[in-house]
């Protein structure tokens, strides 16, 4: 289509690093319009190992808040003052939908839920803190289809009778950064094809 695309690689839960990538796409593009905080430990916290260590349930739960949490925390942190500075701005961050009404059982669904569920709470904050120029939303997949990046909750589908795919949660994001989603701040939209409802 003709749009410049980069790529670029840092740790979320360093500032500094953080900050190197926001200077770096500065300089390249001049300007951010749109933040989406997708970063997640949950595929090596919660399932996986390193080398030949495995890890425990106090190292899966800080690993994941350092990322989810801590990581999400710095991001917004950054970027959030430099769109109030170009006075626009949309931030999205990425929740789960067990962790804002049923929750799950396990203790890897026990983990990510209170990790996902911070993010929920921080994204609220976010969003009076940074308006009206910049707005902050959150995105609460379901069970996601063939994907570790998501516990998976129930075995059924959902009404809609099929899984949540990647591509699912990309038009979700595409209509919050859009400019018919402007009045909407604050808010998450959940895409789980009717699994959990409220």
């Amino acid at each position: 289509s003709g749009q410049l695309v980069g790529a670029m690689e840092g740790d979320v839960t360093s500032e500094t690093e953080v900050k190197r990538m926001i200077e770096s796409a500065l300089q390249s593009y001049f300007h951010i319009d749109i933040w989406v905080n997708a970063a997640t430990a949950a595929t090596t916290a919660l399932f996986g190992e390193v080398g030949d260590h495995e890890y425990s349930e106090e190292e899966r739960f800080r690993c994941l808040l350092d990322v989810d949490v801590k990581g999400t925390f710095i991001c917004c942190n950054a970027i959030g003052p430099i769109m109030q500075s170009q006075a626009s701005g949309c931030i999205i961050n990425m929740s789960w939908d067990a962790a804002l009404v049923e929750g799950a059982a396990g203790a890897n669904n026990v983990i990510f839920a209170a990790a996902k569920g911070a993010v929920h709470s921080l994204s609220m904050s976010l969003a009076r803190e940074y308006a009206p120029s910049v707005r902050v939303n959150v995105i609460a997949p379901g069970s996601m289809n063939a994907s570790a990046a998501y516990p998976t909750v129930a075995e059924h589908k959902p009404p809609l009778e099929r899984l949540c795919t990647p591509d699912d949660v990309a038009e979700v994001a595409l209509h919050l950064a859009s400019p018919e989603a402007s009045y909407i701040t604050g808010q998450t939209l959940v895409g789980n094809g009717g699994s959990i409802m409220y």
